[in-house]
């Protein structure tokens, strides 16, 4: 393998001559010089490169490959494996629209044409604006990397962020929903989203040495969450999430009674049980992948005649009960694990109206005008 130096239309261009496997011989053009002096500097390095096939034509290469390089050297050693499948699952879905066109070529027009096919199809605005964000995350070290001299997305509006719509149940929908699920597996899982307010990943890596049955506490240390399609127990870093939830006499009946279940499971399954310490679980001790839980609980609202709520909406009602019910903003604040008090406020303030006219009466008992 050689290379040599051609100018050509005002452009300095690096040439490397090679035989193949077939004994054929192949030519590569790699450009990008405005100098001689520039091209010969990285000559040798492009040969090494060449030699030991680390070499990237960063002329030639499509988003979808750049996206694959950036996932593999830069996202998947700096960010935690959650946060590299979120990115892996972005990267894919931008690919399958720009992903056979060359990154230099991609102008903020293209980009541009991918939020607006995006915003027309079904997905969320919120998954929109997260897919424009890890294009732009991936573009930005593309610069860094000098595989291109700018990034289109900085000329592009970003998507608007619009929130899901809050779906709070009613009490009787709430009874409902818990006499319906009674003799379901998730019935502990919904128990203790719609009673603790706890987040999914909270009650899927709950274990048993967390409960205090005497005490009627839950001590949420561990997340059960999703990482290259498989279930990792992850602990609780921040110290708002890592917290005690005081429980109701009736959740820790019906705790006490999935404890006893399992202890039967694991006579019944002998061997084949997995102990997995987990307090929900399915009926041979295998804990539940998280991704499994809004499915499931999807069919049960239907076959329940409920309205269609996220998963995540019982924590949602859980809030809006209590603050309905007048408990303070700070204890739910506590209990939802909020990193403060104002996000507690920020979330719920629209759910209770009642709580505007509650303040606005007792100013008017107070003074005579």
């Amino acid at each position: 393998m050689r290379g040599s130096i051609v100018k050509k239309n005002h452009k300095w261009y690096i040439v490397v001559d090679s035989i193949d496997e077939n004994g054929k011989r192949k030519r590569k053009w790699i450009s990008g010089f405005n100098t001689q002096k520039e091209a010969e500097k990285k000559l040798p390095e492009i040969l090494q490169q060449l030699n030991t096939n680390t070499f990237v034509d960063t002329n030639n290469i499509t988003l979808r490959d750049y996206m694959q390089l950036w996932l593999e050297d830069y996202a998947k050693p700096n960010v935690a494996p959650t946060t590299y499948d979120k990115y892996t699952y972005a990267a894919n879905k931008v690919s399958e629209i720009l992903g056979n066109m060359k990154l230099q070529q991609i102008k903020p027009i293209h980009i541009q044409q991918l939020v607006n096919k995006l915003n027309n199809s079904d997905v969320t605005p919120s998954t929109v604006l997260s897919y424009y964000r890890v294009l732009n995350t991936a573009i930005n070290q593309a610069v860094k990397w000098q595989f291109i001299q700018y990034n289109p997305c900085v000329a592009v509006t970003p998507p608007r962020n619009t929130k899901n719509k809050m779906m709070i149940l009613d009490q009787d929908e709430i009874q409902i929903l818990l006499d319906k699920s009674k003799d379901h597996v998730l019935y502990p899982v919904i128990v203790l989203a719609l009673l603790c307010g706890l987040r999914r990943g909270e009650i899927l890596g709950l274990q048993w040495e967390n409960i205090d049955f005497f005490s009627g506490v839950i001590h949420l240390e561990n997340n059960l969450v999703m990482a290259n399609n498989e279930s990792i127990l992850k602990e609780t870093k921040t110290s708002t999430g890592r917290r005690a939830v005081d429980i109701s006499s009736n959740v820790v009946e019906v705790l006490k009674k999935v404890k006893k279940q399992k202890m039967s499971y694991k006579l019944l399954y002998g061997s084949s049980y997995h102990d997995s310490n987990f307090v929900c679980t399915w009926e041979d001790g295998r804990p539940f992948r998280p991704d499994y839980i809004p499915k499931a609980f999807a069919k049960i609202l239907v076959s329940a005649n409920l309205p269609k709520i996220r998963f995540h909406d019982l924590r949602h009602t859980h809030a809006s009960i209590l603050l309905k019910s007048g408990i303070h903003p700070k204890v739910v604040q506590e209990r939802l694990g909020h990193s403060s008090i104002s996000i507690t406020l920020d979330t719920y303030s629209h759910l209770v109206p009642s709580l505007q006219k509650s303040a606005a009466e007792k100013m008017a008992t107070m003074f005579s005008i």
